[in-house]
């Protein structure tokens, strides 16, 4: 055999046959491969199509087929690779994917593509980076069960469209979209935008492109541990409703959320906020507002000075001792609450 076979003992974490057939110039995979393999190289060869060479390794978890030439995959060819936990085919000439070219990976979790010169995809979509896909859509993804995939990559200039709206993802833990600038840009009739515990997205710059759409009226963040620093909504002028709950907030720098004057419905409860922010005094608009459970101890006269149409007020479980005369005046509320104050 051209490919150098290994097995480890049972003791190692990866115990079992592993094959090693990197850079031998193969022109196919060899048919002497031990069905028994849990992993196998075929990394720097010229392979340029696969067929069923892989049936029967039902014990197999790893296979690399890195730069190897390979433009086409027969459908089903992977079907018997039921243990399959990693597959690396970046750097082909691989143009198009088929619907059941992946059939019967049902415990992958990762799934390398990248760099793969993809431009089509026939009835399925997957994780890929360095492509040239305009969309990513779950619900274009025709599995017989749902998938086992843990990780996703996408990345691409052409990368218009994205969208997981379909169950088949229930494992999904890490989702990296480098180019969603892209994607925003495209968004021209979103009125609802939602988004939670991915603040490194934020970091990156994330909110400077949701606040171009304008279209934007609603703009949900709670459960992202957001500091002063990251949270640059000044540009969302056109917003009706800014959910910022459980952000880890301790203040809202002024400037913030001063340019919303269309503002109605703002939510800051379950944060550390010490006092109600200088902007909201400029929101002649709002009628909701939601302080409850931070750690605001006084109201001033001037906090809801402009806020004459606010019908509802929450500021349950702060340290509030007591309000002030000219506060509850300035106050027309159907709807308050001020309990649980200590």
């Amino acid at each position: 055999s051209l490919c150098l076979v290994n097995e480890k003992n049972k003791d190692s974490p990866s115990a079992g046959v592993s094959v090693d057939c990197a850079n031998r110039d193969l022109v196919s995979v060899p048919d002497d491969i031990p069905k028994e393999a849990v992993s196998i190289e075929l990394r720097g060869n010229s392979i340029h199509k696969i067929t069923e060479d892989f049936r029967g390794m039902t014990r197999l978890r790893y296979l690399g087929l890195r730069k190897s030439g390979i433009t086409s995959v027969d459908d089903g060819c992977f079907n018997d690779l039921v243990s399959l936990e990693t597959l690396v085919m970046r750097n082909n000439d691989l143009s198009a994917l088929t619907a059941n070219m992946f059939q019967g990976l049902s415990n992958l979790t990762t799934l390398d593509l990248s760099s793969s010169g993809i431009y089509f995809i026939h009835r399925s979509t997957l994780s890929l980076r360095c492509n040239e896909l305009s969309s990513f859509e779950s619900k274009n993804v025709l599995l017989n069960k749902s998938s086992s995939l843990q990780q996703l990559f996408i990345s691409g200039d052409s990368l218009r469209k994205f969208s997981i709206t379909t169950p088949i993802f229930p494992h999904l833990q890490v989702v990296e979209l480098s180019t969603l600038q892209n994607v925003m840009q495209n968004l021209i009739s979103l009125r609802h935008f939602k988004i939670n515990t991915v603040v490194s997205w934020i970091k990156r710059g994330l909110l400077s492109a949701v606040c171009k759409i304008q279209s934007l009226r609603r703009l949900d963040l709670f459960h992202n541990k957001i500091n002063n620093m990251t949270l640059k909504l000044a540009p969302c002028s056109q917003l009706t409703e800014l959910y910022l709950q459980q952000t880890n907030l301790d203040e809202l720098t002024n400037g913030s959320i001063q340019s919303m004057k269309t503002l109605q419905v703002l939510n800051m409860s379950d944060n550390k906020l010490t006092r109600v922010s200088y902007d909201i005094r400029s929101l002649a608009f709002l009628k909701i507002l939601h302080l409850d459970n931070n750690f605001i101890s006084k109201l001033s006269c001037e906090d809801f000075k402009n806020t004459t149409r606010l019908v509802e007020l929450n500021l349950n479980t702060n340290q509030i001792p007591s309000l002030e005369r000219c506060v509850l005046d300035l106050l027309c509320l159907s709807d308050k609450g001020s309990s649980d104050n200590h």
